[in-house]
C-alpha cells in the first residue's frame, strides 16, 4: 500500500488544504485509488466539508526516476486530478 500526502488548491474550494492518496499496489493504469481530502468551501456554500473519492487511474507518466506525474479519474469522471510527486 502507498500512501501519498500533499496539498490541493483549486480556485477558490481549495486553498493550501490536506490531500491523501491511497494506493492499494502501485501507479498503474486502471489500478484503483482513493482520495480524501476537505474544500475550504464547497460550491453550496459549506465550509470545510470532507470528501473522500474512490477512483480508477487513467494513465501515469513517469519523468525521470525520482519525479513522476499521474492523471487519473473516477468511473462517474465528476472530478479529474493532475498528480505529481517525487521522492
Amino acid at each position: 500500500m502507498l500512501i501519498y500526502r500533499g496539498k490541493i488548491n483549486y480556485s477558490k474550494y481549495a486553498v493550501d488544504e490536506a490531500y491523501t492518496l491511497v494506493l492499494p499496489n502501485d501507479w498503474t493504469s486502471g489500478a484503483h485509488a482513493q482520495a480524501v481530502w476537505q474544500w475550504t468551501v464547497d460550491a453550496k456554500g459549506v465550509q470545510k466539508p470532507n470528501v473522500v473519492y474512490l477512483n480508477t487511474i487513467k494513465q501515469v507518466a513517469l519523468s525521470d526516476s525520482s519525479t513522476a506525474a499521474a492523471s487519473w479519474t473516477s468511473d462517474k469522471a465528476y472530478y479529474s486530478f493532475e498528480t505529481s510527486f517525487s521522492s
